[in-house]
């Protein structure tokens, strides 16, 4: 049985851009022995939520837990928004902040014409709001506009959320793509490891399935590619691979042999899509490469930088050693000496052979 608080959301204590809040919750009902005792009282509740109104009602499920420091909360892992169904609760809901130019005595006037199913008639047809008296039609398509925005971006986090991601991942899709979200879902579920750093492929894996997307889809397979080459390159430490390498892993981790001419196509698509570079026999991530040419260019820019002779520095470390009580041998001296002149010096050697203590100088 899913333990459950319900209430009305009071006040915020803390929230991040992710979506992560800490909150004030007037509990109405639960299921829960700790939390029974406070019904009509006030509780603290935390969790990732896409939005959270004031004076709304909810209904939240997770577990009971007592912080160390701020002692009992409600950690919430899923959640419901609870329409308001009785008269007062519609009006109010109406004339809240969320629905701007509703009065409450245009709120009253809707809910009276409408009645106790206001809100799913506006939702069923705006029409409904014409048999209204003075409401123009301005404020209808307002009122329209509003709660079907306010009930589509709830119903995406819930099917988000009954697909397999957190509530956390579920939030960051939906942030990223908005009222496109479920047209880049069903389009390429994939397409989200690439657009939102926290989404891994592991995860957008497994929900794939639900999707009805095949083991073998081209899409599953050039994220594997992708996936495998990522994982290769923090094993090996090298930015470069090599096609029969990579064949090789893909391979192990589908499970089924890919034709060459196929797996040579899908490697060219995926440099047409700016995924990897293809370098004579070697081949990247885009990201490893676009890095490595960086590098390469600011290396360029310093070696060709004139240098500058420090007649000094010897008399430098002369004062440093004694100032600090430390003595320099003749490599690290030579080292620091090198490093003051030269636009770019790489040292190199073992572990305690005082790489960090010459390094310090020079910085």
């Amino acid at each position: 049985m899913k333990i459950f608080v319900k209430g009305k959301y009071r006040q915020s204590i803390f929230s991040t851009d992710q979506g992560y809040h800490i909150g004030i919750l007037k509990l109405t009902d639960t299921n829960s022995e700790i939390f029974s005792d406070f019904i009509g009282k006030t509780i603290t509740f935390t969790g990732y939520f896409h939005e959270l109104n004031l004076d709304d009602q909810y209904l939240f499920y997770g577990e009971e837990v007592e912080h160390p420091k701020y002692g009992l909360q409600f950690q919430v892992s899923e959640y419901e928004r609870v329409k308001p169904e009785d008269r007062d609760g519609i009006i109010a809901f109406l004339s809240s902040d969320l629905f701007h130019g509703i009065g409450e005595k245009q709120a009253a006037s809707i809910v009276d014409v409408l009645g106790k199913d206001t809100l799913n008639k506006i939702l069923e047809d705006k029409n409904n709001l014409l048999l209204v008296p003075k409401l123009s039609q301005k404020k209808i398509d307002l009122i329209y506009q509003t709660l079907t925005k306010y009930e589509e971006s709830y119903q995406m986090i819930v099917y988000l959320t009954e697909l397999g991601f957190s509530m956390k991942d579920a939030l960051s899709i939906y942030n990223t793509y908005k009222g496109h979200t479920l047209e880049k879902i069903e389009h390429n579920i994939y397409q989200l490891i690439d657009d939102i750093p926290d989404i891994n492929f592991s995860k957008v894996d497994e929900i794939s399935s639900k999707l009805g997307i095949s083991y073998d889809d081209e899409r599953r397979i050039k994220a594997v590619i992708v996936y495998i080459m990522k994982k290769m390159v923090f094993e090996k430490g090298d930015t470069y691979l090599q096609k029969e390498d990579i064949y090789d892993r893909v391979y192990h981790y589908l499970q089924f042999s890919i034709r060459e001419e196929d797996f040579s196509i899908y490697l060219h698509e995926l440099m047409n899509e700016d995924k990897i570079v293809i370098f004579e026999e070697d081949y990247y991530l885009k990201e490893d490469y676009e890095a490595e040419r960086e590098i390469v260019y600011k290396f360029s820019l310093l070696l060709n930088r004139p240098k500058q002779k420090q007649e000094k520095s010897l008399e430098f470390l002369e004062t440093l050693e004694k100032e600090n009580h430390i003595h320099y041998n003749e490599k690290q001296k030579e080292a620091i000496q090198k490093a003051l002149e030269e636009n770019l010096l790489i040292i190199t050697g073992g572990p305690g052979t005082g790489k960090s203590a010459t390094s310090l100088v020079v910085k």
